[in-house]
């Protein structure tokens, strides 16, 4: 796996008994993989394993993750100028008249509403654009669409925090006398067809009220 500048090695092993399903997985950096006597440690801790067998009476039955797809199923949660549908496990994680925050681990969406003042919003965008690479973004796309009944600026960027690249796709626009910006953010090691088309549903859904 693939980091901003280290590579780590991970292993995943999967192990079916007559009742239950067991997976074993470790990820280490690459100078730990390059430590013999380290690695031989960790690979002796694996094949340490045993399974004992269970009692499925006494255990009851376990739900088989693979088979529970919590991100298809949604809730709404709104705002005062909109609604949205997201994963009924994304947990809020910010929740103030400015700002919302909704995700997981890997994937979040943010909703950004602050009034426009004295700027105009071509004067806001411009202003935001010539500044991004001093906060951190690396700019892939920029275009302009019309989405949910407005015109919008739309950025496809990338940024780093903590080692892990990001991201983000965003979508900025003009109601009234606000400004609403939308992040749709994701952990870029893990951002596929799967992650993207959670991403997408969160923001076909976005409605203006």
């Amino acid at each position: 796996m693939k980091y901003k500048n280290e590579t780590h090695y991970g292993c995943d092993i999967f192990l079916v008994d007559k009742n239950y399903k067991y997976l074993l997985w470790y990820e280490v950096s690459e100078e730990d993989y390059r430590n013999a006597n380290l690695m031989k440690k960790i690979e002796g801790m694996v094949n340490s394993f045993t399974i004992r067998e269970i009692d499925a009476k006494t255990v009851g039955k376990l739900l088989d993750p693979d088979k529970v797809v919590l991100s298809d199923k949604k809730r709404t949660v709104s705002g005062d100028t909109f609604s949205m549908d997201v994963p009924i496990n994304w947990k809020k994680n910010i929740d103030t008249d400015m700002l919302k925050n909704y995700g997981n681990d890997s994937l979040s969406v943010t909703v950004t509403v602050i009034d426009k003042g004295d700027n105009s919003f071509t004067e806001f965008t411009k202003f935001l654009e010539e500044n991004m690479s001093d906060l951190g973004y690396k700019v892939n796309t920029n275009t302009t669409v019309s989405e949910k009944g407005v015109t919008c600026k739309k950025y496809i960027v990338y940024y780093t925090r903590n080692d892990i690249e990001y991201r983000d796709e965003v979508y900025i626009f003009q109601k009234g006398n606000k400004i609403m910006t939308i992040d749709l953010i994701a952990d870029n090691l893990f951002y596929g067809t799967k992650n993207s088309k959670i991403l997408n549903d969160v923001w076909q859904s976005f409605t203006l009220k």
